[in-house]
Order: C-alpha cells, then structure tokens, then sequence
C-alpha cells in the first residue's frame, strides 16, 4: 500500500512472542489477507501515542468514509477496550453523553448493530424498548413508534387522574 500499515507494539503474549495492534490500515490489512499477501510493509510504533502522532502525520482526506458497520464495530470495539468517554466521542462524532448512555446498555448490544440502532436505543430507560429498537431493521422508525405509545399512555394517564380527581355528582334524595 502507499501509506503503510500502522501498528503499535502492545507487549507479548503469554509465549513471549510480540503483540502488535493496528492503529491504522485494518483495510489495508484486510485487503492483502483477501489477496493472500505473506507479507507487507508497516510502521511500528512503540506505543499508542507515538502511533497517533504517525497517524496524524499520514492522514489524508481522500480516505474512503468508513460504512456503518465499520463505523459501528469499531465504536464497540473502543467500548470493549475501555477507551474513555471522550476519545470515543471524538473518534465517533457521537456527544459524550450519547456515549456514556450506549456505554451502559453495552451488555445489551448485538454483535452486528448499526450505530443508528444504538443511538435511538440509548434514548430508552426500559430494556423492552431498547430490545425493539435494537432488534428493528428500522430503528429509527421504531423508536418513533416507542415515543408515540409513551406520549398516548401518558395522556391517558393524564385523563385518568382528572377524571379521579373531578367532583361526582351528588344527588340528594328527598
């Protein structure tokens, strides 16, 4: 490739064998195993911070948007590592506070969901609901409905309780 493969050097396994992760190029990477690739060039860098700054350094603006798949697997994927409330947000472009909300729900996730599924789940208290929203081809479209049918029982609440609380009639009987 022309911009090499990134990695960071994250210690050894248990056999005492280096463990490198990419930080840049899993596309890349994905493309020379699907082409069979023995081998490639790569940038190791010795740690997270040395590999951003190469990162940074590389970066180009004619890189191909991710899909929402990748964007997604790689979102859970900063959950499941520990990244920070605030790195995530900023890799993602989703608010601090939507990510702290999916960060809570994370047990709940499937494996393949799509990030509009988890930020119109997020928006639930209920695990029903944030189960229909996550399990809809359409979760935008189900969280509408959820937000509709809390609305209607809220207003029938609502008429509930004024209809309690209005005076009966009384009749006296001569």
């Amino acid at each position: 490739p022309v911009n090499p493969i990134v990695v960071a050097d994250v210690g050894e396994d248990e056999g005492g064998e280096p463990v490198f992760r990419i930080v840049d190029g899993e596309r890349r990477y994905r493309a020379l195993v699907e082409l069979g690739a023995g081998e490639a060039d790569v940038l190791v860098c010795s740690g997270g911070g040395e590999a951003e700054e190469a990162v940074a350094m590389m970066a180009t603006d004619d890189k191909k948007a991710l899909s929402d798949e990748e964007r997604a697997r790689g979102f859970q994927g900063m959950l499941a590592l520990g990244v920070g409330d605030e790195t995530v947000s900023g890799a993602s472009g989703v608010d601090v506070g939507t990510v702290m909300r999916i960060r809570s729900m994370r047990a709940e996730l499937p494996e393949q969901t799509s990030m509009d599924a988890m930020i119109a789940a997020c928006a639930f208290d209920d695990p029903g609901d944030r189960a229909r929203v996550l399990s809809s081809s359409d979760p935008s479209w189900v969280a509408s409905m959820i937000r509709r049918e809390r609305a209607d029982d809220e207003a029938f609440d609502r008429v509930r309780l004024a209809l309690l609380d209005a005076p009966l009639p009384v009749e006296f009987a001569e």
